[in-house]
C-alpha cells in the first residue's frame, strides 16, 4: 500500500531488511514514542476500571478487523487506552511485515489481555489503521500452557505473532501506538483473577486493574529499505 505495487519474497522474514525500534515515554505529560532508549527507566501508571461500562464499542458489519474505519480524519480511542505518538518521519518509510513488542509491565492482577493498535497519522492529520492485536499475558511464553503473572512483579510480555502489513508511510507522517488492557465485550474480558477466564464474571471486576508500563519497553516495526 502507498506505492500501489505488488512484491513477492521467498519467505516472510525477507519482507523487511531493517527494524525501527521505539521506546515508551511520558515526558512533559505527553505520551510519545522515542527512538532513543531511556537513560533512566520511567513508569507510566494506568488504572482500568472494568466495572465502568459507559463506553462500550460493539462491533458491527462495517468494521474491518475491529477498526470502525480504515481511514479517518478523527481519532477517538476508547478511554482506557493510552496513545503514544512519534515525531514526524523525516523520509517516507515502508513498514513491511509483523509488528513486534516487548512490554515491561507490572500489575496488581494475575493476568491481563494486552491490546495494541498501530496507526499512521499523516501530515494532513488523517489516521490510517494498520494493525491491531490482543495478547493474553499468561499465554505469551507458551500458547499451550497458561503461566500466570506474579502480582506487582515486573514481567516481560512479548508480542510477536501479529497481522502482516505492508505500506509506505508518507514523509511527515507520525507513527501512533495505542496500548492498554482489553475490556471490550466483543472479546472475552479477562478480569485477571487467575481463574479460568470463561468462568469469571463482573463480580471479579471489583478491584480496578492497575498497570505500570516501563519506558524500556520496545515496539519494533519491520522496515523495508529499497
Amino acid at each position: 500500500m502507498g506505492r500501489n505495487e505488488w512484491k513477492s519474497v521467498s519467505s516472510l522474514d525477507k519482507m523487511h531488511n531493517d527494524n525501527l525500534i521505539f521506546y515508551l515515554s511520558n515526558s512533559n505529560s505527553k505520551y510519545s514514542l522515542q527512538k532513543t532508549a531511556p537513560k533512566k527507566t520511567a513508569i507510566i501508571n494506568q488504572t482500568v476500571d472494568f466495572t465502568d461500562r459507559s463506553e462500550i464499542n460493539i462491533y458491527n458489519d462495517d468494521y474491518v478487523n475491529g477498526f470502525p474505519k480504515v481511514i479517518d480524519s478523527t481519532f477517538k480511542p476508547e478511554k482506557h487506552l493510552l496513545v503514544f505518538e512519534s515525531d514526524p518521519l523525516e523520509n517516507s518509510t515502508i513498514i513491511s511485515g509483523s509488528l513486534k513488542a516487548s512490554l515491561k509491565i507490572s500489575t496488581n492482577k494475575k493476568d491481563i489481555d494486552v491490546e495494541i493498535q498501530l496507526y499512521e497519522k499523516t501530515a494532513k492529520g488523517q489516521y490510517f489503521a494498520l494493525t491491531n492485536n490482543l495478547q493474553r499475558a499468561s499465554l505469551a511464553k507458551d500458547r499451550t500452557k497458561r503461566q500466570l503473572l506474579t502480582p506487582n512483579k515486573i514481567e516481560t510480555i512479548d508480542i510477536e505473532q501479529t497481522f502482516i502489513i505492508s505500506k509506505e508511510l508518507e514523509k511527515g507522517s507520525s507513527i501512533v501506538i495505542v496500548l492498554g488492557a482489553n475490556k471490550n465485550p466483543n472479546w472475552e474480558v479477562n478480569y485477571g483473577t487467575g481463574k479460568n477466564v470463561s468462568d469469571e464474571t463482573i463480580s471479579d471486576a471489583k478491584e480496578p486493574l492497575k498497570i505500570k508500563w516501563y519506558s524500556d519497553s520496545t515496539i519494533t516495526l519491520p522496515i523495508l529499505k529499497l
